[in-house]
């Protein structure tokens, strides 16, 4: 339940001592973690870009002239898994064609990019997989349907549209720290993509359809923050992903007042800091005025090391 994950969640704010602070919740998509996300008031709520994706693929997969390829494909590599005759023909008729010695993918109902591995593997080796199903060395399962020329083409027209779906999630899956920055540039790429084409075969038009209807929106309620966060990411800071070229100096305004109010409340701590020291007698030592200088300026605002500086080398030289 999620009010019961809100209520946890709370619990282990409480314990790391964050509760007062501005906690991020990252989660899947799944309804009770958006609820807990609601109950727990943890803000931004961000939820997963690779699972995200993998929801709109399987929605733009299950169109039904697609369902129905892709169960035939799955057939034709049950009938390989399961046959070790067929297979070891499957192999000499690679060797002969001198195509890889790849065996064929079986997908999983969870996973979208299985589905396309299974297609693209098909794809790559059917010359091999139909030259064996012809031949009379094997003995072909009753109910296995036979690929049309539609369907091949079909087959190619599905890879082609999903690729980019593939290279989004295979880069999140191996980025060892994915940030938040690289949310925004893969939507604006994908929604470019998948937008209606009057070349499009009318099954690839459902697949668009039915990816839009499922992805767009998703981080709406997020876009200025995904925004500022490529804006700050040295490999997106140019928002060329952007189309816009107002929308991307409104962003770069709305930064940089951040960036103002950010200093004007170091300035403040500082004096703050001053006065009270000043009601205290000023009993304060040199050491700890340059301390408290170097963190309202530094590390605490803007989250950079501790530097020495060449006085602070010479000065050690020295002693």
């Amino acid at each position: 339940m999620g009010s019961n994950l809100a209520v946890l969640l709370q619990d282990v704010c409480r314990e790391w001592n964050i509760s007062d602070k501005k906690t991020a919740l990252v989660t899947d998509n799944a309804k009770n973690m958006i609820l807990a996300g609601v109950g727990a008031e943890m803000d931004p709520h961000v939820r997963c870009i690779a699972h995200t994706l993998n929801l709109a693929s399987q929605k733009s997969l299950k169109v039904d002239r697609v369902s129905e390829l892709l169960a035939k494909v799955r057939k034709v590599v049950t009938f390989f898994h399961r046959s070790p005759k067929a297979t070891e023909v499957l192999r000499e008729t690679q060797a002969q064609l001198q195509l890889p010695n790849h065996k064929l993918i079986h997908d999983v109902s969870t996973r979208w990019n299985s589905s396309f591995d299974m297609l693209e593997c098909f794809w790559e080796q059917q010359p091999a997989v139909l030259n064996t199903l012809l031949s009379k060395k094997i003995k072909r399962r009753e109910g296995m349907a036979s690929m049309t020329e539609e369907d091949m083409t079909l087959i190619q027209e599905v890879i082609k549209l999903m690729s980019p779906l593939k290279v989004a999630t295979t880069l999140l899956s191996e980025e060892k720290n994915p940030t938040i920055s690289m949310i925004s540039p893969i939507p604006a790429k994908l929604q470019k993509h998948f937008q209606p084409d009057e070349s499009d075969l009318p099954v690839i038009s459902q697949m668009k359809e039915q990816f839009r209807e499922d992805f767009d929106g998703r981080y709406t309620y997020l876009q200025d923050l995904l925004h500022y966060s490529s804006a700050l990411d040295p490999r997106f800071k140019d928002l060329a992903f952007l189309d816009d070229s107002d929308t991307k100096d409104m962003i770069f305004m709305k930064l940089t007042t951040e960036v103002v109010k950010m200093d004007e409340m170091a300035g403040d701590r500082n004096t703050l800091n001053e006065s009270q020291a000043a009601e205290t007698g000023g009993d304060r030592s040199p050491h700890k005025e340059e301390e408290t200088e170097e963190n309202s300026l530094g590390p605490d605002v803007w989250g950079f090391p501790d530097c020495e500086t060449t006085d602070d080398k010479e000065h050690k030289g020295e002693s």
